[in-house]
């Protein structure tokens, strides 16, 4: 779930048959809950283990920029297949996601991991990175308007290429939210 910071509510004018139509006083949003150790334990992604994905609509929670996404099964596991679109003008391709805010506080250690693997767009055979050539995981913090640059940005999950099993190089990484972010 994401609970927005704020919204801009417009309304049209009712029509003159309807009797119940949304006003200002219609609508109400809940609270941001209060941070709970329990709850926010465990996957903070929206379907981050891809398990039940094949039955929703689109990819879930899942979201991108100037990329193809397909959900692809290997074995008894899922796995997101993103392919970067061959579009000049855009210049920055991922694969997102927004987090629960309400598991966000001060002192808590953010974990990440993930499987990743790469392959050649025109082959579909295994591709290797390097260093710097490899994808980061991030932790984006935007200001209330969604389009624009974040306000503080963390790496959270870098590729070793010490640990490539079967094609697959796990991405991991963790960073601890202090006074530094503002949550």
């Amino acid at each position: 779930s994401v609970w927005p910071d704020w919204a801009y509510m417009h309304y049209e004018p009712a029509p003159a048959e309807c009797t119940e139509y949304a006003a200002d006083d219609s609508i109400t949003f809940e609270s941001i809950p209060t941070f709970d150790t329990t709850r926010c334990s465990g996957n903070l992604l929206n379907n981050g283990d891809f398990e039940n994905i094949a039955d929703l609509p689109g990819l879930g929670g899942w979201q991108n920029n100037d990329m193809y996404l397909e959900l692809v099964q290997s074995d008894s596991n899922y796995a997101l297949k993103a392919k970067v679109n061959s579009n000049p003008r855009v210049t920055s391709h991922y694969v997102s996601q927004y987090i629960d805010r309400s598991c966000l506080d001060s002192s808590v250690n953010l974990e990440f991991n993930a499987d990743v693997r790469f392959e050649d767009s025109n082959t579909g055979k295994k591709a290797w990175c390097h260093g710097s050539s490899c994808p980061k995981a991030t932790l984006d913090f935007i200001g209330e308007e969604w389009d624009e640059a974040p306000i503080l940005s963390s790496s959270i999950g870098t590729i070793s290429n010490t640990e490539y099993v079967n094609g697959w190089y796990r991405m991991h990484g963790s960073i601890l939210l202090n006074e530094h972010y503002e949550i």
